[in-house]
């Protein structure tokens, strides 16, 4: 029978306790096998990926939603803008002449279609045009308000002064007169006319084409158009201009309407000429484009900084090629009319219609 030596039993179970190693020790195995089940793993726990906050997202998409709620209010704001109820009549407020709304003179009006407005000597009047602008009639004047609606707006200007300030799209508004309409191109304006039809357009800012039944024209700011009794308008001028260049403007448009020979006085025009004379020079050409043939053409070229005359562009703008008189147009300083310059005339169809005699009004907004 062997010997028991207890420190020798000791040792081995030290050691395979600790790592392991060794015989095995049947009473710690048993004891580990009924443990088992509920051994530790000593892998590694997975770690959850972290999502970073995307602020900046976040952020982005709250500008964008922000934007587009912005356009749409003003997309909304500026449809209402526009729109108004057919025939529905304008707000008048009374003024002392040269006074201010806070000075009205008398309890405020309103206008009806086909109303008269006739400001006495001693007051004005101030006038909502629907929602898209302003008008001012000076003492003195007789207006009638000949239709409104959305879209179209005119005037009838028997005589006397107004000036209207108008935000809207081109052709919206317009004032006609004896011999002739002013058609709003997006601009301010000062329309003066006597019953006769003579009277001066002057543009503040923006453009105003103007259609008599000799032809039309367009007048940009800074310059005025004078107008004839019977609604003929001369070409654009500065109110600056020397008087050789008004009277050989005035002469031009005269030959032109068939009094006269056009030549000389375009040789006068083109000598007298000055650089900021250049629109003036241009509406003449565009006007009357047979006038190429002329001193004209060379000299608003050289007001251009166009120095080299091209005979086949001359001879284009001769026929009336509108893509060669465009050409010029763009290289005119300043600002210029956009595409619609070219077709601008197609809008006065509403303004012929408006100048048909309008059925006769119960009572006028007549002091």
């Amino acid at each position: 029978m062997a010997k028991h030596e207890p420190g020798a039993s000791v040792e081995r179970l030290s050691t395979y306790l600790w790592d392991a190693s060794g015989p095995v020790e049947p009473s710690i195995a048993a004891l580990e096998d009924a443990l088992r089940p509920w051994r530790a793993d000593r892998r590694a726990l997975p770690v959850p990926a972290v999502t970073p906050v995307r602020r900046h997202r976040s952020r982005l998409l709250a500008a964008v939603a922000l934007a587009a709620g912005l356009v749409a209010a003003v997309a909304g704001w500026h449809a209402y803008r526009l729109a108004w109820p057919a025939a529905r009549p304008w707000a008048v407020t009374w003024l002392p002449a040269g006074g201010t709304p806070a000075a009205a003179a008398r309890a405020d009006e309103v206008w009806p279609v086909g109303g008269i407005l006739q400001t006495p000597a001693d007051q004005a009047a101030l006038v909502r045009i629907a929602r898209i602008g302003q008008l001012r009639i000076e003492p003195g004047s007789r207006v009638r308000l000949a239709t409104t609606g959305t879209g179209t707006h005119r005037l009838a200007l028997d005589h006397g002064r107004l000036h209207a300030r108008v935000w809207a799209p081109p052709g919206q508004f317009g004032v006609l007169t004896a011999g002739g309409v002013a058609v709003d191109l997006g601009c301010e304006f000062v329309l003066a006319s006597d019953a006769d039809g003579r009277g001066v357009l002057d543009v503040r800012s923006g453009w105003v084409g103007y259609q008599s039944v000799q032809d039309e024209i367009l007048v940009p700011a800074g310059f005025v158009a004078e107008l004839a009794p019977g609604g003929a308008a001369s070409s654009p001028l500065r109110p600056q201009a020397a008087a050789a260049v008004r009277e050989a403007v005035h002469a031009v448009d005269a030959a032109m309407r068939g009094e006269g020979d056009a030549a000389p006085a375009a040789e006068r025009l083109a000598a007298a000429a000055e650089p900021a004379d250049a629109m003036t020079l241009l509406a003449v050409l565009t006007r009357y484009p047979g006038l190429a043939a002329t001193a004209l053409y060379p000299r608003l070229g050289a007001l251009l900084g166009l120095r080299i005359v091209d005979p086949a562009h001359r001879a284009r703008w001769i026929g009336g090629d509108r893509a060669a008189i465009t050409a010029w147009w763009d290289a005119l300083p300043g600002p210029r009319p956009k595409q619609w310059w070219l077709s601008w005339r197609d809008g006065f169809g509403p303004l012929a219609r408006a100048a048909e005699p309008a059925p006769a009004a119960a009572a006028g907004s007549s002091p």
